[in-house]
């Protein structure tokens, strides 16, 4: 069988690395995404919850595992970025160019999860560089409540 999430069980925790690609296309962003995480945790499936693209919550709904569940996780992301509406402004409108972009972005990010089926707590840094070519990288905290009902 073919995996396109390797993992492997070491003394009860499992550890694996899950690629993602997405595509957003619309009025307010156009990107192309790709990148992984590595996640070491003590179920597969919640592990492959790697947090970036629209299936960012999956792990916990599909999780099989009774009692605590938890993981420790470092991705990145990579976007290939054709238009960012948000950054633009009106520009696109006038055609007139305020603001040089940046086509390639990346996007780091490091946590953990811990949960106690069916509620699961998620904590991460992430970092992402610049979006236009003047401006400067900036970093921010996510926190996130997951509840299965």
């Amino acid at each position: 069988m073919v995996s396109l999430t390797p993992s492997v069980d070491i003394l009860g925790i499992n550890v694996g690395l899950y690629p993602e690609v997405s595509a957003v296309g619309g009025n307010l962003f156009q990107y192309f995404g790709y990148g992984a995480t590595v996640a070491l945790g003590n179920d597969k499936t919640f592990n492959s919850d790697n947090g970036f693209g629209l299936l960012a919550r999956r792990g916990l709904m599909h999780s099989q595992k009774e009692g605590l569940i938890y993981k420790v996780f470092a991705g990145v992301e990579r976007r290939e970025v054709d238009k960012n509406y948000t950054l633009q402004g009106k520009t696109l409108q006038t055609k007139m160019e305020t603001v040089d972009i940046n086509k390639t972005v990346d996007e780091y990010r490091v946590g953990a999860t811990v949960g106690y089926s069916p509620v699961a707590f998620s904590l991460s840094l992430n970092k992402v560089t610049s979006e236009f070519r003047t401006g400067g990288d900036y970093s921010y905290i996510n926190g996130d409540i997951t509840f299965f009902f």
